[in-house]
């Protein structure tokens, strides 16, 4: 099988170096989501669940040691709701936790809000007049330079969902392109800094 993810400055595919894995490594680090940590999974015997969190049991069993309460829906591995989430006995995935307000709308309220991001749930952007969501760790959403950014020196474009590059070096990167010498150049900061500049 073929994979599609991420590569590096040479044009090669950055893999997950867990044992047989195929799947492409998350962000900085040599494993995939499902691999984050070095660890080669749950302890306890017949699991076939990954380990979470740097401990050597997975969500599912870290959670009935620790007396936290799994999923009740049968086969899920992940947590039920935690009380700051509106406990419930399910995962936000499976209906758990508090649900957006909004008539008819059935998705999880987003943090210390009541509704979902559609609904204005969740933080925004705290760029004046911008009702957009903030991206991550950041104050601010992806057009006013929240969120993770390109990793090609001097690009501060935002990056693709999933990789480390904007969509121009990475396309860059998938074309062939061996070296950021060899790539199409970032729009210079002068124009980003004029397209996030708020219309008068």
């Amino acid at each position: 099988m073929v994979s599609t993810g991420i590569y590096d400055l040479h044009g090669e595919v950055v893999m997950c170096t867990y044992q047989e894995c195929s799947n492409t490594s998350k962000g900085s680090t040599r494993y995939c989501k499902n691999h984050d940590s070095p660890s080669k999974g749950c302890m306890v015997e017949g699991c076939t669940n990954v380990a979470h969190g740097g401990t050597p049991l997975c969500i599912f069993h870290s959670s009935r040691m620790h007396k936290r309460r799994g999923c009740a829906v049968s086969g899920c591995t992940k947590g039920a709701c935690s009380s700051s989430q509106g406990r419930t006995d399910r995962c936000v995935k499976h209906g758990g936790g508090k649900r957006c307000k909004y008539d008819g709308c059935g998705k999880g309220a987003q943090g210390n809000t009541d509704f979902c991001i559609a609904h204005g749930g969740g933080r925004r952007c705290e760029f004046q007049g911008c009702e957009k969501s903030a991206q991550g760790r950041t104050d601010s959403c992806i057009k006013h330079g929240g969120g993770r950014r390109c990793m090609v020196l001097g690009c501060n474009m935002s990056a693709a969902y999933g990789t480390d590059f904007c969509s121009m070096h990475r396309t860059s990167l998938l074309s062939g392109y061996n070296s950021a010498h060899e790539m199409l150049p970032a729009p210079a900061p002068e124009r980003r800094a004029k397209e996030a500049e708020p219309s008068k």
